[in-house]
């Protein structure tokens, strides 16, 4: 053996080492506060009685989208961000009737339709559904819209400073008397300062799961744009703009699926979105620029990162996708084979995130739902079921 193989050999081995201590660590502090949690006596269960509503932080109205992105978190009453989930409730508090009623407010109108899918706020809980005409005609469509609308709570609420807990119905949620069916009930409540006496975080992901920087420029965790009143006036179909540039890309790919500093279920697992129970393959993120087809990805090595991988190098099929949505000649493509609801709840979930990221950013975009022609146009493209995409304006060869 030569001494560069040699050399080359030893350094391999070096990094496998490290990669699998650094995984070793992260594992032994993950069921270290498994374990914590679980001898914990006294568990809230939500707040008492005779509180009086909760003052809202007053600088949620100015927390930016790419804030409230990367500060998203799901909350419960053990009183420990090390514990479950980061967020926690504060128990010596509630939220007001009339401060559910905005945030439902906000999440009825992140639609397409004004018809099929909704959120009804009874006391502290939002309970999202789809009627029975639209299931016949438009399963598909109304489902994504319900997750995009349950999103629009999730990112409210981390930018007004109010925990939020999701109370699953099932994976195609649950039917009701009407024929109707619920999809979600999500409780709302006052919320204690988790990130360190703050209510937001711009950190990037740290500890025994550091952030690994990728081949995309690192997204800003922090804007000047406020979230509430891009949720107020978001456009779902076109909206008028920049071009997309290789850092505005960068940027839309991570409000997807991109990775945040957050814990779930103890594990430094943090998403832009909710996941189902913390799985990680029943949606996937996908890019077109140039002649490429690229796959998103925000995991390697046991850490966080951001990437894009070129998956497919087709003239032709790209072609035929600047053809059907001309005049658009960028995309970002959300799939999922999954075949309950919640795949499409996600992509829901992804969708929202896109729009609010281009708004934020000024970025002209086209928000369209998959029908069964488009995706015969698309035949062989090289993903999970398409089932809807952003279409993008580039003027300038985005990536190499």
């Amino acid at each position: 053996m030569t001494k560069r193989r040699f050399v080359e050999v030893a350094a391999a081995g070096s990094s496998l080492l490290a990669a699998s201590l650094l995984v070793e660590r992260s594992q032994l502090r993950t069921i270290y506060r498994k374990v914590k949690g679980r001898l914990r006596t006294e568990r809230g269960t939500g707040p008492l009685p005779s509180v009086q509503p909760v003052q809202l932080p007053p600088d949620g109205e100015r927390v930016s989208a790419e804030l409230a992105l990367n500060s998203r978190c799901s909350s419960d009453y053990d009183g420990d961000p090390d514990i479950f989930h980061w967020g926690m409730f504060n128990p010596a508090a509630r939220l007001s009737g009339d401060q559910v009623r905005r945030i439902a407010a906000l999440a009825n109108r992140c639609r397409f339709s004004e018809q099929g899918s909704g959120v009804k706020a009874v006391n502290d809980t939002l309970t999202f559904s789809v009627d029975k005409p639209s299931l016949r005609n438009r399963r598909e469509n109304c489902m994504i819209e319900n997750g995009m609308q349950q999103q629009a709570v999730s990112l409210a609420c981390a930018a007004l400073g109010v925990g939020t807990i999701f109370d699953s119905l099932g994976l195609d949620g649950q039917e009701l008397p009407s024929g109707d069916i619920a999809t979600l009930r999500m409780r709302l409540g006052a919320m204690k300062p988790s990130y360190r006496g703050s209510y937001w975080t711009a950190s990037v992901p740290q500890g025994e799961r550091p952030w690994l920087p990728g081949n995309l420029p690192d997204p800003r965790r922090d804007g000047t744009n406020p979230l509430i009143p891009i949720l107020s006036d978001l456009s779902f179909d076109v909206h008028q703009g920049a071009p997309i540039t290789r850092q505005s890309l960068s940027q839309l790919l991570w409000a997807a699926r991109g990775r945040t500093p957050h814990l779930y279920k103890s594990t430094p697992w943090g998403l832009t979105i909710p996941t189902w129970q913390g799985l990680q393959n029943i949606s996937a993120v996908y890019a077109v620029a140039g002649s490429k087809v690229y796959k998103y990805g925000n995991w390697l090595q046991g850490r966080p990162t951001h990437s894009l991988e070129t998956i497919a190098a087709d003239t032709s099929l790209v072609g035929r996708m600047r053809d059907l949505f001309a005049p658009w000649n960028a995309f970002v493509i959300l799939a999922t084979d999954d075949s309950y609801s919640r795949g499409l709840w996600e992509v829901g979930y992804q969708l929202l995130n896109v729009l609010v990221q281009a708004s934020g950013l000024g970025t002209a975009y086209q928000a369209i739902l998959l029908r069964d022609d488009h995706r015969a146009r698309l035949a062989g493209l090289p993903t999970e079921t398409p089932v809807a995409i952003v279409a993008l304006r580039a003027v300038d060869a985005i990536m190499p």
